[in-house]
């Protein structure tokens, strides 16, 4: 099984905007990444994200390029509770992709990768995403990418 875990894009700051939009350059960069994925030749089955806006502009960004069912969960937003999504994530039967916030990320990340969700073994960045492999009960990096470097392929 893989598990794509991508943090959402740039958004406009709170004082600009309430609801917290992405950016023009956040909806980029997003887009840049979900390219790179199909490269990857990424195949998940749905794409989860959380209730917040920005969450959900990232993974309809995603979905334009992988044509799968788009779900609004509750209990993805910044501070939620990682323990319950490990089951909910294994007994899913496909790849999937889930698309979220700090430090939720990290502390999912953690716990899947180290058994506990105190550490930070992946460093996330707004719509960066790393790609997690499920290999005989144990989870594993594949991949991880971040915008930055695939600014440069534009030019």
């Amino acid at each position: 099984m893989l598990l794509y875990l991508i943090q959402h894009g740039y958004a406009l700051p709170k004082d600009q905007d309430a609801g917290r939009p992405l950016s023009e350059e956040g909806r980029i960069d997003v887009g840049r990444v979900a390219r790179f994925l199909v490269h990857s030749r990424a195949d998940f089955g749905a794409i989860w994200h959380s209730t917040k806006l920005r969450a959900r502009e990232t993974a309809e960004i995603v979905a334009e390029v992988f044509p799968v069912d788009l779900e609004e969960k509750g209990g993805l937003e910044p501070r939620a509770s990682v323990g319950p999504w490990k089951e909910g994530v294994e007994h899913y039967g496909r790849d999937l992709c889930i698309v979220g916030h700090l430090p939720f990320l990290e502390r999912f990340a953690s716990l899947l990768l180290l058994g506990e969700e105190g550490y930070r073994p992946v460093l996330f960045s707004p719509g960066s995403a790393i790609c997690l492999e499920q290999s005989e009960g144990e989870w594993h990096i594949q991949f991880a990418v971040h915008p930055a470097p695939l600014r440069n392929l534009d030019s």
